[in-house]
């Protein structure tokens, strides 16, 4: 539909209010028709509307099309959909601090990844597991699921997320005063960043390592 169409070209162009305009009007053609192709147009309508109205902070309307995505996502079964719109949830929720339903949208994500064998997009809902649990201060499920993005990521070759996976293991290790394993995954961070050209990795490894040097002096004074 040409009105979804304007709206990704509103959308890109920042021009939000436009944009929900354009995705409401296709909604007012496709809602209630329980036509195939139309419901495939709005599912894409869905969580287009969704992401407009997440930039625009408006975290409640965001997350009730989103969810009407992911419902809609589900009838005509669209596995790959139903996978991201799970993502998304996950990421308004995280954005509200609602953890919890923000690790239960992560986990079906991973599974439904799992099952598409799609790796990279494992990798990110591994990765934010990982850092809902280490809000938590869950620091055990949080380093497993850091480790397991980064095997992945180190299998796929994705070289930015091989190196914060390093450097969030590191954190985890630190606060668990595990100053040698903390020193060891910043270190790889360190010279995996300075191998590839990643500056601000590059920044972040020699920070920690600076805070790990200031805990294990501190420890020893102790």
């Amino acid at each position: 539909m040409i009105n979804n169409t304007r709206g990704l070209v509103y959308m890109g162009k920042a021009e939000h209010e436009k944009s929900v305009a354009a995705y409401q009007e296709v909604m007012k053609l496709a809602e209630g028709k329980n036509d195939p192709k139309l419901n495939d147009v709005l599912s894409k309508t869905y969580g287009n509307l969704g992401g407009v109205y997440f930039q625009l902070g408006q975290m409640d309307k965001a997350l009730e099309t989103t969810k009407k995505c992911l419902a809609l996502s589900e009838t005509i079964k669209d596995t790959t959909d139903i996978a991201l719109n799970h993502l998304r949830l996950a990421m308004i929720y995280n954005t509200t601090d609602q953890l919890d339903d923000g690790i239960h949208h992560l986990s079906e994500a991973r599974l439904f990844f799992k099952n598409l064998n799609n790796k990279a997009m494992l990798v990110h809902a591994e990765n934010g597991l990982g850092k809902n649990f280490e809000k938590k201060g869950e620091l055990e499920k949080a380093f497993s699921h850091y480790n397991t993005a980064h095997e992945i990521a180190k299998d796929l070759g994705q070289q930015e997320e091989y190196i914060s996976t390093l450097l969030a293991m590191a954190n985890i290790k630190l606060a668990q005063s595990q100053i040698t394993e903390s020193k060891n995954y910043a270190e790889d961070a360190l010279a995996y960043a300075k191998k590839n050209g990643f500056a601000n990795s590059e920044k972040q490894a020699y920070d920690l390592l600076y805070r790990i040097a200031l805990t294990n002096k501190q420890t020893k004074q102790a």
